[in-house]
């Protein structure tokens, strides 16, 4: 990718847009902070109320870039909303498997 750059032995994803489902707990909440750090802009998807906007809220005072949006993946509605929504807040979106994810969803 382009906008990786190899620095001090990490991998930096400055201006990247991250997508993390179930990112608001756990393996997924370290996931989010890391890629944060690194300077990816970060999508937290998850459908856990508890902490849901905290982890965002958090980062985002901390200077990182990121939007937490109550998304249920297994719901086409929840999934268009997602992407249309993280469209309009980080820009857009570019990803090798996104058309085949759009095109199934559409499909069912």
């Amino acid at each position: 990718m382009s906008n990786q750059t190899k620095g001090e032995g990490t991998i930096k994803f400055k201006n990247i847009v991250v997508i993390v489902t179930g990112g608001s707990s756990k393996i997924g909440k370290a996931t989010v902070v890391e890629f944060a750090k690194e300077g990816a802009k970060v999508i937290i998807s998850d459908i856990q109320v508890d902490n849901r906007e905290a982890l965002a809220t958090t980062l985002n005072e901390q200077g990182y870039k990121t939007l937490f949006m109550e998304t249920d993946i297994s719901v086409k509605e929840d999934v268009c909303a997602f992407f249309h929504q993280t469209g309009k807040h980080f820009g857009k979106l570019a990803s090798s498997g996104l058309p085949e994810v759009l095109r199934a969803l559409t499909e069912r």
